[in-house]
């Protein structure tokens, strides 16, 4: 009996041994249990990653203690690795913690622990999660460079170039950085890089802006990531908009110049015309540095012009930012719903953790940081926007803007409260996108006339959808403002609807749009203007092998314009029929490239029944370090054109244009070298000839020299030939500055006087007034007037100068052709009062459907040709805004083609509208439609 109890006792500890180290191994609290539940594998992808950790507790207490997650390099855990629980009885906590990874190829068979602890620290359960890493090739291209636009010879663009490894695996990439614009190779620098998963770096680089840059009107770089076996993984195009007003047929010209390496933190100076008295100098720095627990970044350009006493200041600013937090001073400019740039102060927040970003600012409109050179009172612009659920995939998104801006140049007053929102969650965005807008506004006037003091309420309406099913996609976008909007689309009705579908690798789509365009203003002296149009689109892409494409676009488009011009009412009705056609092909080593773009037109009429056949080629052929290029046009290709035609009882001319470039290294690539020739020519008009020369020698690792000569020869028909030189030096060195070498010229003397000629007889006599501090440019250099209304520039090499001089205060003069032949020529000059154009770009892009192009709006141009033949090119902004001041009279305003992309199409027509001294005068939008292209990423799968 003994031995049988024994027994029992014996089997009764081991029991009693079980449950207690089975209640420890669960968390055994009092007569109850906790459990830690949570997934045994955790599958990494791209981006964050939701890990699920349920806590349980079966027991009758409370449990009070903490979970603490440990994670192996390279993984990050947004928020803290310890939580403290308190859990009731019978309940259940969850959470779901976000993870990213940094570096996905290395963390290959870890672990992420969990541990369970209780209130004084003991683990009480232990779950190992194994990480699984799936095999598969992602990188991407993002631009982080700042808005820039071509202003002055000498000037920087600066590239920053984001590339970003989001694959499980390490790559060996290469960056191609090429221009079709410029002279010499192509493709002029190549990066080589290894890049580790989930890691990104960023490549910078920068060129010098040349003269031929500023002659045309944009010039555009494309970056191309390829993998090891030279596969392309992502694209870039950079688009930078030239803000020269007046041009002629040279402007086809292609860029001549190559561009500089970059540093990141550097100090420059460069000095234009290096062969005259009157030199323009130019020095600029950029940097960014940690300062404290943030990072202190800057931007300077500073101008100085031989003979003007104080520097230009401009591009400038300076930006601290540490944490979520970022505070800017100095020169900027507003992505908002109403166009806003100046110089003043911005503030701005982002906190992923809680999805919401703001900012808020206040400008005065002045691009001159200094303010020497422009008038005392321009307005100024106070502006916030709040944004919600921009990262959660959970979450409706949401943007609101309230802006408050007083115009002095318009004389308007206005309050805008705009939103955009999502009805749908993102979430759904792979099937359908639903996006809603709604703004008020009220404005007030208080300029001259019957209207002094009245206010307009106002309001925008939006509802963009866009849906995809199976192959298929369908996107509708639907727009309307009140006459009296302060915002980017000012009296618009827009209704487009389009639909596309893929066969395998062929893709087509359909689409058609109506535009409606009729605001309304305060002042009496605006344009009575309306605009309407209607457009039926095609477009058929289809890769013919691995290395070639055609595509096909044709359309068909009516419009109606009624507008008030000399001639009285004019109402005009015209059809089109298009087709543009584009070829490109390139070598299996990506050594060649052929590019063939055939455009024809038939325009009618259908008030006069007269119609016109046009047609343009382009030719572009690229071989390593060898390019050549040509271009042929007979004919207009726009309804714009033809009714241009109908005023001025001209023809559009045939143009034609040749030009090849070369370039090459020497001496282990310490001198760069690269030259460049060009014909131009337009019938009727007469030809030009250009050449350059520029050579670049890097004296040490950070430092840099380089020199450049350019030619150009006119022969023109109006006028007698001559010939314009151009040279140039400088000197770039990270962290010191030098000076270059200083050349004297003795030549002639130009003399000017500037006066405001009130009573426009172009005589300076009685009630006239002279032009004090007013500033216009001699060969692209700048010049300012002084009390007098006098400026001279001495020591001129003997030739010809064109002078171009802006608006100031709704005064300005025609530019002029001098002829410096002598010691001494002196110029009146005349300003006569003139007004503003404005217009916008509304660029037709289909996510998943259209192809590779630049999304940046401020790289077109406008054409406005006068009833005199004059033409003055327009540049947009970074809102794809165009605003530029004309003299008094008519004008016919296109879109340039040629600052189009190669898979963007502009089918629209030209306006007529009429110039009054002092008026702001809005025209449609310029609709521009992106060719559709057949999307071959394959997104997180195998490379």
């Amino acid at each position: 009996m003994l031995g049988t109890a024994n027994k029992y006792i014996f089997f009764l500890f081991i029991s009693i041994g079980v449950l207690i180290g089975r209640a420890h191994a669960q968390g055994h609290v009092e007569n109850g249990e906790v459990m830690l539940l949570v997934d045994s594998t955790l599958t990494l992808s791209a981006g964050l990653n939701s890990l699920v950790v349920a806590v349980r507790n079966d027991s009758d207490t409370t449990f009070e203690g903490s979970l603490n997650i440990k994670l192996p390099k390279g993984l990050d855990i947004l928020g803290q690795t310890e939580r403290k629980i308190s859990l009731a009885a019978k309940k259940s906590w969850y959470i779901s913690l976000k993870i990213r990874a940094s570096s996905m190829s290395g963390l290959k068979a870890k672990q992420v622990i969990g541990i369970l602890r209780n209130s004084s620290g003991e683990a009480l359960l232990t779950k190992k999660i194994q990480i699984n890493v799936p095999l598969f090739k992602s990188l991407k291209l993002f631009n982080e460079s700042a808005f820039q636009t071509l202003k002055q010879v000498g000037d920087s663009v600066y590239i920053k170039i984001r590339v970003s490894n989001v694959g499980s695996t390490d790559e060996s990439i290469k960056l191609l950085f090429s221009s079709p614009d410029r002279i010499g190779r192509s493709i002029f620098l190549e990066k080589s890089i290894q890049l580790a998963s989930g890691r990104d770096t960023l490549i910078s680089m920068a060129f010098v802006q040349e003269k031929y840059m500023l002659s045309r009107a944009h010039f555009t770089l494309r970056v191309n990531g390829l993998y090891e076996n030279n596969d392309i993984f992502d694209q870039l195009t950079l688009t930078y908009s030239s803000l020269v007003s007046n041009r002629n047929f040279k402007d086809l010209n292609p860029n001549l110049q190559r561009s500089l390496s970059y540093s990141p933190n550097y100090i420059e100076w460069q000095t234009n015309n290096v062969l005259a008295d009157r030199r323009t100098h130019f020095l600029r720095s950029e940097g960014k540095y940690a300062l404290g627990r943030g990072t202190l970044s800057y931007s300077a350009l500073m101008t100085k012009l031989d003979g003007l006493e104080k520097p230009l200041l401009n591009n400038s600013f300076l930006e601290y930012s540490q944490g979520k937090s970022a505070i800017a001073i100095g020169n900027f400019q507003e992505n908002l719903e109403q166009s806003l740039f100046g110089r003043g102060i911005r503030y701005q927040h982002a906190d992923t953790l809680k999805d919401i970003g703001y900012i808020v600012g206040a400008m005065e409109r002045k691009s001159d940081l200094l303010g020497f050179y422009e008038p005392q009172n321009t307005g100024y612009s106070v502006f916030g926007k709040l944004q919600l659920g921009q990262f959660r995939p959970d979450r409706k998104y949401y943007e609101g803007q309230l802006i408050y801006d007083r115009n002095q140049l318009d004389s308007n007053v206005s309050v805008l409260w705009s939103n955009s929102f999502h009805i749908i969650p993102k979430r759904y965005q792979e099937f359908v996108q639903v996006k809603g807008f709604v703004a008020g506004a009220i404005q007030q006037y208080f300029g001259f006339g019957k209207n002094i003091g009245s206010v307009e309420p106002a309001v925008g309406l939006g509802l963009n959808v866009e849906s995809r099913w199976k192959k298929m996609i369908f996107q509708s976008e639907n727009f309307y403002s009140s006459a009296y909007y302060p915002g980017n689309k000012r009296g618009t009705i827009q209704f487009m609807q389009r639909v596309g579908k893929n066969w395998n690798k062929v893709m087509a789509n359909f689409g058609f749009t109506y535009m409606k365009y009729a605001p309304d203003y305060f002042s009496v002296q605006f344009l009575n203007f309306q605009s309407e149009i209607a457009r039926w689109e095609s477009n058929i892409y289809m890769p013919l092998s691995n290395f070639g494409s055609v595509s096909l676009s044709p359309s068909f488009n009516k419009d109606r314009t009624a507008m008030l011009t000399s001639f009285g009412q004019q109402n005009f009705h015209t059809q089109s029929w298009r087709l543009l056609t584009t070829w490109n092909a390139r070598s299996r080593n990506l050594k060649q490239h052929l590019n063939i773009i055939a455009e024809s037109a038939y325009l009618t009429n259908l008030s006069n029944d007269k119609s016109q056949f046009s047609y343009r080629a382009d030719l572009t052929y690229n071989y390593l370090n060898f390019g050549v290029n040509a271009t042929y046009q007979q004919g207009a290709l726009q309804s714009s054109d033809l009714l241009s035609a109908s005023f001025v009882t001209e023809n559009q001319r045939d143009r034609f244009s040749l030009g090849a470039r070369y370039d090459g290294k020497i001496g282990m690539n310490k001198f760069a070298w690269s030259s460049a020739i060009m014909l131009n020519s337009q019938l009727g008009y007469g030809k030009s000839y250009a050449g350059s020369f520029q050579l670049r020698y890097r004296v040490l690792t950070n430092t840099e020299i380089n020199a450049m000569v350019q030619l150009n020869y006119l022969q023109s028909f109006h006028s007698d030939a001559y010939l314009n030189q151009n040279s140039r030096i400088g000197i770039r060195q990270l962290f010191d500055y030098k000076k270059g070498p200083v050349q004297k010229h003795v030549s002639g003397d130009l003399h000017v006087f500037c006066y405001y000629d009130h009573n426009q007889n172009e005589v300076y006599d009685e009630g006239d007034e002279p032009a004090s501090k007013y500033h216009f440019t001699v060969k692209d250099l700048l010049l300012y007037t002084d009390k007098a209304g006098k400026a001279k520039f001495k020591n001129l090499p003997y030739g010809q100068y064109g002078l171009f001089f802006p608006q100031k205060d709704h005064f300005m003069a025609n530019n002029k052709t001098i002829t410096i032949d002598q010691k001494q020529i002196s110029v009146e000059i005349p300003l006569h009062r003139g007004g503003t154009l404005k217009s916008s770009i509304n660029l037709s892009y289909i996510a998943g459907i259209s192809m590779e192009t630049d999304l940046n709006l401020d790289r077109f141009t406008l054409l406005a040709k006068n009833n005199v033949g004059k033409v003055f090119r327009i540049p947009s902004n970074v809102q794809g805004q165009f605003e530029w001041s004309l003299p008094e009279g008519i004008y016919d305003v296109v879109l340039d083609e040629s600052s189009l992309g190669a898979n963007e199409i502009w089918e629209g027509k030209g306006v007529q509208v009429e110039i009054r001294s002092g008026v702001l005068n809005t025209i449609p939008d310029f609709v521009v439609k992106v060719k559709s292209k057949k999307i071959e990423v394959k997104r997180f799968g195998k490379g």
